[in-house]
């Protein structure tokens, strides 16, 4: 799966070169590059992009946590979820 994430990478920095200074979450593209240009190991770059993911994970919960209008709920209470799902899509 790596080597056709960096075949599609490929393909988008030839496209857009600036995809991989603008894009905060462009682990990928750069983990990509990086293995493209020789610089690092297919297998160092998948460590590069699992760590950078885990770590956007990390500031993404940081971010929602601080947000008093986002209601978590337990990945098992599915009827709890759809209930106010219905409520917020249909009224």
């Amino acid at each position: 799966m790596l080597d056709a994430n960096v075949a599609v990478s490929a393909a988008a920095l030839l496209a857009s070169p600036q995809a991989i200074i603008t894009n905060d979450s462009s682990s990928v593209l750069v983990g990509s590059s990086m293995v493209l240009s020789g610089e690092m190991k297919t297998g160092d770059a998948l460590a590069l992009m699992q760590r950078d993911t885990r770590h956007l994970a990390k500031r993404q919960l940081t971010w929602f946590r601080g947000d008093t209008s986002v209601r978590w709920f337990h990945p098992e209470a599915r009827e709890e979820i759809l209930i106010c799902a219905k409520q917020f899509l249909f009224g």
